[in-house]
């Protein structure tokens, strides 16, 4: 008994001069990185090969995903979450279970297959996308996020129009084209006239109010309109002061 009592000592005392002699701080502490593992300034009391936060791990067999300990292996971490990312994915921290070569939100698809749209995944392969739905642009077209069934070249509000052979005006689709608009309404400004926003089948020179006239042969007064040519206006009445006078808006 007493040889194995001093066998024992002999031991302890060499480990304590091998630590003495290998010693390292792990913060103020002294310690021996061949037995211990020192972690963000904490001491751990066995050796291994990494770190996770403040413990140590054996990362052959661990992970370590944003300083959390995973007791199984992945060669990739998802949020806190180690995976395999061979056969899973990972979408904004979440994981799926499925292999896919892009991410819709949190969902995992492939490309080749699907269409993500706004974070709405369509379960078809489209080119374009018109809002949250999946278009083939070729054949459709998309006004101000409403999907139309029809190809045109230009939209008119939400509606798609094809502009060599319709107008819009002012958000109003007219079924002919025109190349000037008066309000919603689509005009041949060479043969019509906008005043006010009123069409006028009349091509003239001017507006009165909302008539349109040529100044050469009539006359505007305060928004009257007088069917022949003056150079002057006396309130409502139009009139040549070479042959008359106006008092106080009134000819006299």
């Amino acid at each position: 008994m007493d040889m194995c009592k001093g066998i024992i000592t002999f031991l302890l005392v060499c480990v304590s001069l091998i630590e003495r002699s290998d010693a390292a701080l792990c913060g103020s502490i002294a310690y021996n990185p061949a037995f211990k593992t020192c972690c963000k300034g904490v001491l751990n009391n066995y050796r291994e090969n990494a770190c996770c936060g403040i413990v140590a791990i054996d990362h052959t067999v661990k992970s370590c995903c944003k300083g959390v300990v995973n007791n199984y292996k992945g060669n990739a971490c998802c949020g806190t979450v180690p995976i395999d990312n061979t056969v899973k994915s990972c979408c904004k921290g979440v994981v799926n279970n499925y292999k896919g070569n892009a991410c819709c939100g949190t969902v995992a698809y492939n490309q080749s297959l699907k269409t993500c749209c706004k974070g709405v995944l369509n379960n078809y392969r489209a080119n374009a996308c018109c809002g949250i739905v999946a278009i083939d642009h070729t054949v459709k077209s998309c006004c101000k996020g409403v999907v139309n069934n029809y190809k045109g070249n230009a939209c008119c509000g939400t509606v798609a129009i094809d502009n060599t052979v319709k107008s819009c005006c002012k958000g109003v689709v007219n079924n002919y084209k025109g190349n000037a608009c008066c309000g919603i309404v689509a005009i041949d400004n060479t043969v019509k006239s906008c005043c006010k926003g009123v069409v006028n089948n009349y091509k003239g020179n001017a507006c009165c109010g909302t008539v349109a006239f040529n100044q050469t042969l009539k006359t505007c007064c305060k928004g009257i309109l007088n069917n022949y040519r003056a150079n002057a206006c006396c309130g409502i009445i139009a009139y040549n002061p070479s042959f008359k006078k106006c008092c106080k808006g009134v000819l006299c």
